[in-house]
């Protein structure tokens, strides 16, 4: 069995797939286009969003493979950073920060919306049915009736 990465042979960036073949036809079939395997080696790992494989430079004279290098992808946006301890791309603190807060906000507004706006509603109109002497009883039973449990709410 043998088990291989593969990486592209200009740029040397590792395919994030793995493949397993018992022989070399099967791999030889199986390797893409433009691309060479590379050997996983037993107890070691190759991880493709941190390393690549250092084509610029000399193969090793023992083993004739090109040397694995760590490696920084490009920054998908301006709101990224790397973090050199998990050696990953993340959203800079700002980001997350900038997108918890409009989370909020929104869940905030969907709130207002939803529950405090038809009380504010429901007084104008009652307000304003008071001023032109419209008959609003069915509004005000509504009122009446919330303004007695008003006090069950805030009971501990």
């Amino acid at each position: 069995m043998r088990a291989v990465r593969f990486y592209h042979r200009d740029t040397g960036l590792i395919a994030d797939n793995r493949f397993v073949a018992s022989d070399d036809r099967i791999l030889e079939l199986n390797t893409p286009a433009d691309h060479v395997a590379l050997d996983e080696q037993p107890g070691s790992t190759v991880d493709h969003l941190s390393q690549r494989v250092a084509v610029e430079q000399q193969p090793d004279t023992e083993t004739g493979l090109h040397p694995l290098v760590d490696w920084q992808p490009p920054q998908p946006s301006e709101h990224h950073e790397w973090n050199a301890s998990t050696k990953r791309l993340q959203l800079s603190a700002a980001e997350q920060g900038r997108i918890s807060r409009q989370a909020t906000a929104r869940m905030q507004v969907g709130f207002l919306e939803r529950h405090a706006q038809p009380r504010a509603q429901r007084e104008l109109l009652l307000a304003i049915a008071t001023k032109l002497g419209v008959d609003a009883s069915r509004l005000q039973a509504i009122e009446t009736e919330i303004a007695q449990l008003r006090p069950d709410l805030s009971a501990s």
